[in-house]
């Protein structure tokens, strides 16, 4: 599986980028046994935006969609947070297995994880990877050509973070990631180990 492949195809997109594009793509570089599907869902927890069911997944809900990996989303979001979420759970696709979270005391760990960091050595499996798909995701949703277009135009005030989250259709909360100081090596990095 490829992160590489996909995200060479989305950068050549327009935006908003297409949800369908994305997952046809990642369909076809994965093989035809991988079909994810994005599945409106109540969360237990108001922190839980989406989840990612892995194949192979004995959990009864994983059962529910014959072994296929599955994308949940939370329902009472607005629409470019659901967005955000299918795409960002999308990118788990090209974990390695050590970093998919297998019980749900793990995961409870996990979410505790990325609300109150621990020490360095005692970060619980995923989180890592919880914070490289949010760097995946928008590598995908906004190409590298418009996110430094964009940059350009928010440093002269031509622009401004609402507007750039509606051309883009994600989450104003998430907006500031694309022009962090390392988003590009982050992405960058992403594309060179995932490929």
């Amino acid at each position: 599986m490829s992160y590489a492949q996909l995200h060479a195809v989305a950068q050549k997109q327009a935006i908003p980028v297409s949800l369908k594009i994305l997952f046809d793509t990642v369909t076809r570089i994965t093989g035809a046994e991988v079909q994810v599907r994005a599945v409106p869902t109540v969360s237990g927890s108001s922190r839980v935006r989406g989840a990612y069911l892995k194949p192979g997944d004995n959990s009864w809900l994983a059962g529910q969609f014959g072994g296929h990996p599955c994308i949940l989303i939370a329902s009472g979001q607005s629409d470019p947070a659901k967005r955000f979420a299918q795409v960002k759970e999308l990118m788990h696709v090209f974990d390695d297995a050590y970093d998919h979270v297998g019980t749900a005391d793990d995961f409870e760990v996990l979410l505790e994880q990325l609300t109150t960091p621990p020490a360095f050595d005692k970060i619980a499996p995923g989180v890592m990877s919880e914070h490289l798909a949010v760097y995946m995701a928008l590598g995908l949703l906004c190409p590298e050509a418009k996110r430094q277009e964009f940059a350009r135009e928010l440093n002269n005030g031509k622009i401004k973070v609402e507007e750039i989250a509606d051309a883009l259709q994600i989450p104003v909360s998430v907006v500031h990631i694309l022009f962090g100081e390392h988003t590009s090596a982050i992405i960058l990095h992403c594309v060179r180990h995932y490929c």
